[in-house]
Order: C-alpha cells, then structure tokens, then sequence
C-alpha cells in the first residue's frame, strides 16, 4: 500500500476528532459551568531511517538518515478545569463554585439485572431547582436541571427543603431554609452542599448533560477530595460557594477560533497528500511500455 495513503488517512481520522472536539467547545461556550476540552497528539510508529549510500557527500552537513512515521493520533483528550467567569443571576437557586472543586449530585439508572442503581456524578453547573416530590409531599429537592438530586456533604443524602421555604446558602455551602414571608424567621439548617476538590482532573470523564464521571481504573479517592470547612487546611483552599451567580463556560472563543483555522489546514494538507498519491498511482497505471 502506498505509505503517503496510510500517513494522511491515519492524520485525518485523528484531525476529524481534534475538529468535532473543538465544535463540542464552541456549541457549549454559553453553557454554565461548561469546561473545554483540549486534545493533542502522538506520532505513530516513528523511527529513523538511513539514506542512500550516494547522499553521503564530504562537507555534507544534513544528517545521515530521515524521520519517518506512520501519521499520528489522538493522544489525550483533558477537561480543563480553570476557573471561570461568574455572572450574577439575583436567583436564589444559582450557585457558582470558586476554585478547582465540584458539586457532587446522584445518577439514576438501571443495570442488566433491571435493579435501580445510584451513582454519583459531578458537575460544575450550579443551575439548581427546587423539585416536588409524590413520594414526599412536604419536601421539594435541590435538583440540576437534568433532575439529578444535589447531594448533602454530611448525610450524603439529596437535600431536601421545606415546601414554600426559600434558602440561604453561605461560602461553605451551608443550606438555610427560612419563610421569605417572614422577615424574623431566623432559618433552619437543611443541608450542607457536597463539595468535593478535584486532585486529578484528567481522570474526570464528560458524560454528557454536563455531568462528569470517573474514567475507567481510577479510584475516587485519588481524584477528588471532599471539602471540609471544619478543618483548617480547608479553609484556606479559596474553595467557596456564590450564591445568585453563574459560572460561566471557560471556552476561549479567540483561542477556538485559531485552533479551528490550524486543524483545518492540517486537514487540507493530508487530504491533499491523498490526492496527489491518487494522482501518481493513476498516472502509474496508464503508462505504456
């Protein structure tokens, strides 16, 4: 098989996925609490080769031999977790974290043998709501919009509030809840958001509704850490709940731009190489003895 065939069409597979990476960062750079992805690559097979015997020459400074691979490919899709803007909501119910941590939240689903299981998942997305329950009347549940119930860091439970109560949530993530119509009701604790600080944010995988998981071989306590304001060390990680503001995505619009225009290059390149291969070939077949 043509080498040149096998080079560029290995490039282009890896290209396509640096370019549908780049349009999930773009689609989603108004999704609150959206973390970008960055990819980068690998060559394949690469090795050095020796030239003709007839290239060496006396006084000849171009080295001996020649680089030659077999392409390249995806070799690390990373979130990155950097901070980013937070914008005020006024809405009680919108939380942003400041600092390199997650709001813990669970996951419903079904396993092979139709047993109802209960995972955790993470988010950054602090677009909460407080939803009624029919199994629990006088309780609604801090909720994301995917209807994922927020976890409590103390009972590790979903956090529950008092129908028509509205909250209080303090830096530590401390959950009041307290009659807006009453202007002397001091509030009643409900909950404490679970806070976790993420060690390892390479070992976050994106599943989708903005949730993260952990990627497969990782245990949790070598990626994240809960936050504990009790302990002192915790209290000065910077790591705090905004109540009424709205992380925004991290997505760099001018730096997707501009890895958009250097993927697409890279792709016109290869599919270009795959033509002018095609090309020869062509030319190669046709000739006449």
């Amino acid at each position: 098989m043509n080498r040149s065939l096998m080079i560029s069409a290995v490039s282009l597979q890896a290209l396509q996925r640096k370019l549908d990476i780049i349009a999930n960062n773009v689609a989603n750079s108004d999704t609150p609490g959206y973390k970008k992805k960055d990819a980068s690559f690998i060559d394949i097979l690469t090795s050095m080769r020796p030239q003709e015997p007839s290239f060496i020459r006396g006084g000849r400074l171009t080295p001996g031999g020649y680089t030659f691979g077999a392409g390249s490919r995806m070799g690390l899709i990373q979130t990155d977790l950097s901070q980013g803007t937070l914008k005020s909501t006024g809405n009680e119910l919108d939380m942003a974290l400041q600092g390199d941590a997650v709001f813990e939240v669970e996951v419903h689903s079904v396993d092979a043998n139709g047993n109802q299981v209960i995972d955790p998942a993470w988010t950054r997305d602090g677009a909460f709501l407080l939803s009624l329950s029919t199994t629990d009347p006088g309780n609604m549940y801090l909720t994301t919009k995917g209807g994922n119930y927020v976890r409590d860091g103390v009972t590790n439970q979903p956090i529950r509030v008092p129908v028509n109560e509205s909250i209080r949530v303090d830096r530590d993530g401390v959950v009041t809840g307290y009659d807006k119509t009453d202007p002397a009701d001091p509030g009643n604790v409900v909950g404490r958001l679970k806070v976790l600080r993420v060690i390892r944010p390479e070992a976050m995988e994106h599943t989708g509704n903005n949730l993260y998981r952990l990627s497969a071989g990782y245990n949790i306590n070598n990626v994240l850490q809960v936050v504990d304001p009790n302990v002192a060390a915790d209290s000065l990680s910077q790591i705090n709940v905004r109540q009424g503001f709205l992380e925004q995505s991290n997505v760099d619009m001018e730096k997707v731009v501009s890895d958009m225009l250097v993927a697409q290059r890279a792709f016109q390149l290869n599919a270009r190489a795959i033509q002018s291969s095609d090309s020869l070939m062509n030319m190669a077949n046709n000739l006449r003895g």
